[in-house]
């Protein structure tokens, strides 16, 4: 049956909606990166080896490393074992330039689960590999169980800066900024805050509900 010409103005108006809202949702930064006013959202990229393999990937380091085992998969991915990770190495203390713990941030961060914060510090401890981002961007490093590790480069150029500094970073968040949350069920150690380099780069780690 053929629709009238109202009826067909209504179908059209609710597919311009309908197409508008999804422009809007895919526009939107997944991780709120719209808070900071002049920034953008990017992607973390690797460039350097996995367990030797040299290797220029994108995403976060949990899509990397999925990935790469995916591409080679005569690599082992042997996480427990101490040896494999390329290095402790971290920042000096005069490279440090700055740590706030949450509630102290302007953007309403919680905590994230501590053991889930270190299991994803392990990623850029085991390559050993420059993570680049972009000019005025934050990228995920790590973002999984609601979860995240960002990098954010205040610059206006790309840097890429050792990941191993960047697991560095996290590390002394879990260290300086411990607390005790309830989930309703249970509590449980988290961590919330930023960092800040002497390069004018930062991490936070915080509870991330967008996907992760």
């Amino acid at each position: 049956m053929a629709l009238s010409k109202a009826s067909q103005t209504i179908t059209l108006i609710l597919a311009l909606l309908l197409a508008f809202s999804v422009n809007t949702a895919s526009a939107a930064a997944p991780f709120g990166i719209a808070k900071y006013e002049g920034y953008t959202e990017g992607v973390l990229g690797i460039n350097g080896t996995i367990f030797g393999v040299e290797v220029e990937m994108y995403g976060t380091m949990e899509q990397i490393f999925e990935q790469f085992a995916k591409e080679h998969p005569e690599v082992e991915l042997d996480f427990k074992n101490e040896t494999a990770a390329t290095s402790r190495a971290t920042r000096g203390v005069d490279n440090k330039a700055d740590l706030n713990c949450c509630p102290k941030d302007p953007f309403g961060w919680t905590g994230a689960a501590v053991k889930t914060i270190e299991d994803g510090i392990w990623y850029p401890q085991h390559v050993n590999a420059l993570c680049t981002v972009g000019k005025r961007s934050c990228v995920r490093v790590s973002c999984s169980y609601r979860a995240g590790i960002y990098l954010c480069n205040d610059n206006y150029y790309d840097i890429a800066p050792n990941c191993v500094y960047i697991a560095s970073y996290a590390q002394d968040l879990i260290n300086s900024c411990p607390s005790r949350l309830w989930n309703g069920k249970r509590w449980y150690d988290a961590v919330c805050g930023q960092e800040f380099d002497t390069d004018n780069y930062n991490v936070i780690v915080h509870y991330a509900n967008e996907g992760c």
